[in-house]
């Protein structure tokens, strides 16, 4: 099978052997990485597609993103001449069908997960996903977030207030 054919395989979601039999199934994911700082055209995102292999094997959706998808952003922050230290938000849409229809386990977003992750020092609002990811791959290791997380509290506290006092003046 020739590389070109692997790879219009790849785009259709199979893989196939050269005998036409079904070898792997992959993955599209559109990627999204926000950095607290800009590159030198002054942006702070990177936008791109990758795709995950999947396999019968893969043990859960969980472990499934922080094996595959966060190792292959990792690969990615490097390759772009990003530093992963600096990454305060990855965001994705996939093809989580194909993950249950391979695996037969339920995907992120059927176990109510948004697939967005958010990181850096000082942020009080992390799950578990996000904590593990900087231990492991040093995602926003970098990114002081604690005056944005002050900001974002003030924030809400005025929203909150104004609110209030929009109710209370409606009931006079």
């Amino acid at each position: 099978m020739s590389k070109a054919t692997k790879e219009a395989s790849v785009i259709d979601n199979v893989l196939t052997s050269d005998n036409g039999d079904s070898v792997r199934k992959h993955m599209r994911v559109n990627v999204i990485l926000t950095f607290n700082t800009y590159d030198k055209y002054g942006d702070s995102q990177e936008i791109f597609d990758v795709a995950i292999p999947v396999s019968r094997n893969d043990s859960d959706a969980v472990s499934f993103v922080m094996s595959k998808l966060f190792k292959r952003i990792e690969g990615k922050c490097e390759q772009l001449g990003r530093r992963k230290q600096e990454l305060i938000k990855i965001s994705t849409a996939a093809d989580w069908d194909i993950f249950e229809s391979v695996t037969h386990k339920k995907s992120l977003p059927a176990l109510g997960h948004i697939c967005k992750w958010h990181f850096g020092i000082g942020r009080k609002r992390l799950d578990i996903m996000e904590k593990c990811a900087m231990a492991e791959y040093q995602f926003g290791t970098d990114a002081d977030l604690s005056s944005e997380e002050q900001w974002l509290e003030d924030h809400i506290a005025k929203i909150l207030a104004a609110q209030s006092q929009s109710v209370e003046n409606k009931a006079v």
